[in-house]
């Protein structure tokens, strides 16, 4: 799925390390362009993509790459929105821009 929308928030980047490494987490919540103006907030990990998130500037505007990610947790459901890929839009138009 891609949404298209303005930065409204950087969320804090957390790291850390376990059995499998060093980890990297990081997300910021979105103002979508269409009619209803949702308020979506995003979540990614690794390093690559969070370095895509450490980029971005409150108020620009970008596309998003998305998926829905759900998982069982002590017998309840949580959903979160998966950020895979972050394209800037140039000034004056809708090319997206890498």
């Amino acid at each position: 799925m891609q949404t298209t929308g303005k930065v409204i928030e950087k969320l804090l980047e957390v790291s850390g390390e376990n059995e499998n490494g060093y980890w990297v987490r990081s997300g910021f919540v979105l103002l979508t362009a269409d009619d209803r103006g949702d308020t979506l907030c995003f979540e990614t990990s690794g390093t690559d993509r969070c370095n895509l998130v450490r980029q971005l500037a409150v108020g620009e505007t970008i596309v998003v790459t998305w998926r829905p990610t759900s998982r069982k947790y002590a017998d309840r459901w949580y959903t979160s929105l998966r950020c895979y890929d972050i394209a800037k839009l140039r000034k004056g138009g809708n090319n997206v821009a890498q």
